[in-house]
């Protein structure tokens, strides 16, 4: 149930998005939306991620901005995202709420191991850090081998990273046979985190991984508040519905794509957003949800087959030892279509023969390119490639050279 503080809330939002924001003027009047007595959030129309892409401009509102952020355009399509200084301050709040609920304390050193400056998440955590009184070294620009240096000589108490980029470091310094004496908190985002990963990471080197969510459009969402036990939305920032692919409202336990409307986002209003993930309800009334990942992850491989992510991670949660790091790399060789699936361990060519299989019956499809091959599959130990902000991509295509 949504409360009539929130409802209240948005409809202000609603106003002021019609009132300055062209986008949101040209789609109410189109939609014939009455906003002073539509039903909220119900009878307002979605907004999706390519409604951003193409119209950064027209979406913006006229008030005066503080700041552009944009979105790392993952799927090549980055956003362009205008912030107020209320935009920013109330991001800073939300930030510093999720901190407090990971037990941070003033004695705390923070190793900021995310992007800077216009994708601006660790501009947050620093602002944060900076009223809470914490140390704060910024380390996103850094190679792995100087990040490491840097966590274990200024003595980092708590890191701000992607479950990727804290394995990568978390094997380096095995492979320096480097202990972390006073690391003991890792608050981890941008990517799935797996249940696995963070027991492995507990069990093996006593670090306490909490998970925090949001997307470059709206800062953080929300965070756990108890070690494993779900993202807790912020209710008093955001309106949350999880909509089945029947369009229905998804109850406590079931999987749906995720809407968020933000209550105080004004420089770039996000009214019925489409974050373009999956999450299971696991407490409506509080709030509490499972991301289960993304929703539009895909690529196309051939002739409009596409491989949705959704399809792959299954496999590789029941065959592989550490689920959360792979990578499909496809590529052209001669007249063929070849995925090169990297995982971080060494298998039996009896598994790696059953996986390969898997992989190709995901679908009809997929199983005929293989049949004729037009697609083949192989699988080797390493080898990963990163984006340019070190984030780790599970499906990368690199045929754009042969493509374009």
């Amino acid at each position: 149930m949504i409360s009539e503080d929130s409802i209240n809330k948005l409809r202000r939002i609603v106003k002021f998005a019609y009132e300055n924001s062209e986008f949101y003027h040209e789609l109410y009047d189109r939609a014939k939306v009455d906003i002073e007595k539509c039903k909220l959030p119900d009878e307002l129309p979605y907004v999706f991620p390519d409604d951003i892409v193409h119209n950064s401009l027209k979406i913006r509102s006229n008030i005066p901005l503080y700041r552009i952020c944009a979105s790392s355009g993952t799927k090549r399509l980055p956003k362009l995202l205008f912030r107020s200084q209320v935009d920013f301050d109330k991001s800073v709040y939300n930030q510093v709420k999720l901190m407090k609920w990971c037990g941070l304390i003033e004695s705390d050193i923070i190793g900021i191991v995310q992007p800077s400056g216009l994708w601006g998440y660790a501009d947050l955590t620093q602002e944060a850090s900076r009223r809470m009184n914490l140390l704060v070294v910024q380390l996103g620009n850094a190679e792995d081998e100087m990040a490491l240096r840097l966590i274990i000589e200024l003595g980092v108490t708590v890191l701000d990273i992607a479950p990727s980029r804290l394995y990568s470091i978390l094997k380096l310094a095995d492979t320096h046979r480097y202990k972390f004496n006073k690391l003991r908190i890792a608050m981890c985002s941008g990517e799935k985190l797996s249940e696995h990963f963070r027991n492995y990471v507990w069990t093996k080197y006593r670090i306490r991984i909490f998970n925090q969510y949001g997307s470059e459009e709206t800062d953080a969402l929300g965070g756990e508040t108890n070690f494993g036990k779900g993202i807790h939305i912020f209710k008093d920032s955001f309106i949350y519905e999880v909509r089945k692919e029947n369009g229905e409202i998804a109850k406590d336990g079931e999987v749906g794509k995720l809407i968020i409307s933000s209550l105080y986002h004004q420089g770039t209003p996000l009214i019925r957003y489409h974050i373009e993930d999956k999450v299971r309800i696991i407490s409506k009334d509080d709030g509490i949800i499972e991301v289960i990942g993304r929703n539009e992850d895909y690529i196309l491989i051939y002739d409009s087959v596409k491989l949705h992510l959704s399809q792959v991670q299954p496999i590789f949660d029941l065959y592989l030892k550490n689920p959360s790091i792979w990578q499909i790399q496809i590529n052209i060789v001669g007249a063929q279509t070849v995925f090169k699936v990297c995982i971080d361990e060494v298998i039996e060519k009896e598994l790696e023969e059953k996986i390969i299989g898997e992989l190709v019956h995901t679908s009809i499809d997929i199983y005929e390119l293989w049949k004729n091959r037009i697609l083949l599959f192989c699988i080797v130990t390493g080898g990963f490639k990163k984006s340019g902000r070190g984030k780790q991509i599970h499906l990368l295509d690199e045929r754009k050279k042969f493509l374009l």
